[in-house]
């Protein structure tokens, strides 16, 4: 396991996200808008130098995923949208992202983008 991750998040690293089967699309083996809508802020697990397989163990390690999605970091921040280091007990790489520094649930365009850009790496 990589040492603690600093604060900020660079441009560098990918965010990824674990999908429930409610929020896939089976019809075009992607995740729905729905999965990347979350009113407490959408939460991901930055990458933190892991590598990718690394990273999806980790995240089937901690509950069932039908699919899981990656981010780029530059992308996320063009939607716009912040990326905020945000750990939790268990998980130091957890993240969010929030739409802008007022409003936490990323707006409904930017979920669609997500769920249409996003790269699946686990189906």
């Amino acid at each position: 396991m990589s040492s603690s991750p600093l604060p900020e998040i660079p441009d560098q690293e990918n965010l990824y996200r674990g999908i429930h089967s409610t929020q896939w699309n089976e019809e075009e083996s992607r995740p729905s808008s729905a999965a990347f809508k979350d009113r407490r802020g959408l939460s991901v697990d930055r990458c933190n130098l892991r590598d990718e397989e690394d990273v999806i163990n980790f995240l089937l390690s901690k509950k069932p995923h039908r699919g899981i999605v990656k981010i780029s970091v530059p992308y996320a921040r063009e939607l716009p949208s912040m990326v905020v280091y945000a750990p939790v007990d268990g998980n130091i790489y957890h993240s969010e992202l929030h739409n802008d520094e007022d409003k936490l649930e990323l707006a409904r365009g930017k979920a669609k983008r997500l769920a249409k850009d996003s790269e699946v790496v686990f189906e």
